[in-house]
Parts: structure tokens; C-alpha cells; sequence
């Protein structure tokens, strides 16, 4: 039951987390909108496409100021045609 209720917990967490992120890559730049995240094994996986290498850098460090945050693997693309 312990792992049950600790996995709920871990789950909100991760949840909230999400949600911090994207709003803070939405509201900073537009550029971001394609940009996934997810909390996978304790880490923050970003993936998608943006159009600069200054919004790949971006979306890494917007995410580092999220609290809870403690790895991020940044897996977004830069298109110059995205």
C-alpha cells in the first residue's frame, strides 16, 4: 500500500511539475510551442522541434528555475523550416 500511495504522490508531483514547465516555456516564447515534456525516472525529457539553437538553450534553462527539477534531457530538435 506504501508504494501505491508514494507512486500517487510521485505521479502529482510529476504531474505539477509538467505543468510548470510548458506554462513557463509558453508564456516566455512562442517559439517553444512545440516543445513535449515529460518526467521519466526522475528526469525532465524535452522533446520537439524549435526553429533557433537560443530557444533550445532556453527551454533548458526556463526548466532548470522549476522547482523539483533535478536532471533535464534535452532532446529538441533545431529546424531552420520547423
Amino acid at each position: 500500500m506504501v508504494n501505491q500511495v508514494q507512486n500517487g504522490r510521485d505521479f502529482k508531483m510529476h504531474e505539477e511539475i509538467v505543468d510548470r514547465i510548458v506554462n513557463a516555456l509558453n508564456s516566455r516564447h512562442s517559439d517553444m510551442k512545440d516543445v513535449a515534456v515529460s518526467v521519466q525516472g526522475g528526469a525532465v525529457l524535452l522533446d520537439g522541434k524549435v526553429r533557433s539553437f537560443y530557444a533550445k538553450q532556453m527551454a533548458q534553462v526556463l526548466t532548470k528555475h522549476i522547482p523539483g527539477v533535478r536532471q533535464i534531457v534535452n532532446r529538441v530538435h533545431v529546424q531552420q523550416d520547423c
